[in-house]
């Protein structure tokens, strides 16, 4: 799991440096579950979603890592307020962009450049919009479980 931790902070790093404008990039705990969500607008939320294994022999695995990062920024302005300006109603937008240009084919480790396989809304509240990105990545698993092998080296039949 070590790997998995170091690519979401590659990711972290990588978004806090090229998309200054996001208040607060960090791990996905949950925050935006929260009645009054503790976090700065806009942010970027980074989990993992599903590592899938598969065996390659030898003991080898590929590991194919989904990420998940969640974008929220506040909502609209109720219809009895002014309008929004049209930059600040599309702002997540340019946002969602800068971050997918950001993040696809993106690696800082042994792993897979990232690809970006999806973008959709996942809510709209009174207080906040959000979307969220999925990326993949990959990356070679050398497993060592601590067994020994053994070969056998000759076998005797006996018959009677």
């Amino acid at each position: 799991m070590d790997r998995i931790a170091a690519i979401l902070s590659n990711v972290r790093t990588q978004l806090a440096e090229r998309v200054p404008e996001l208040a607060c990039v960090d791990k996905d705990r949950g925050q935006l579950a929260c009645e009054v969500p503790p976090v700065e607008w806009p942010c970027a939320l980074l989990d993992v979603e599903n590592v899938d294994y598969t065996q390659e022999g030898g003991g080898r695995q590929m590991a194919d890592v989904q990420l998940t990062i969640t974008v929220a920024d506040r909502g609209p302005a109720p219809a009895s307020e002014l309008p929004a300006e049209p930059e600040d109603a599309c702002r997540i937008l340019g946002l969602l962009g800068k971050i997918h240009r950001s993040l696809h084919r993106f690696a800082a480790g042994d792993y897979a450049p990232l690809s970006c396989t999806n973008l959709r809304k996942v809510g709209t509240d009174s207080s906040y919009e959000c979307y969220r990105l999925t990326c993949r990545t990959a990356f070679e698993v050398g497993c060592d479980t601590g067994a020994t092998t053994s070969r056998i080296q000759d076998v005797r039949l006996r018959m009677e």
